[in-house]
């Protein structure tokens, strides 16, 4: 887990080294990835995600900090 706060943005980053997996599926009845990407896309940020079967998982997550807005971190656990 490692979380980044810049001037411009605040990104997330989070990884396992789990069984993985294919990025490009469509998972039907889930809706996880996907709401994942329509939530962070409402607020101007972007996800990445980066699997392969076998070898884990690592998902950015980017997110604009508006002029003006101050970013004050809270605890992750």
């Amino acid at each position: 887990l490692f979380l980044r706060c810049t001037d411009e943005s605040i990104i997330l980053v989070i990884q396992d080294n789990g069984k993985g997996f294919d990025t490009s599926g469509s998972f039907p009845g889930h809706l996880g990835l996907q709401s994942m990407r329509e939530r962070a896309s409402q607020l101007g940020g972007t996800i990445e995600m980066e699997s392969a079967v076998g070898i884990g998982t690592s998902i950015t997550v980017r997110m604009p900090i508006a002029a003006g807005v101050i970013a004050t971190p809270t605890a992750v656990s």
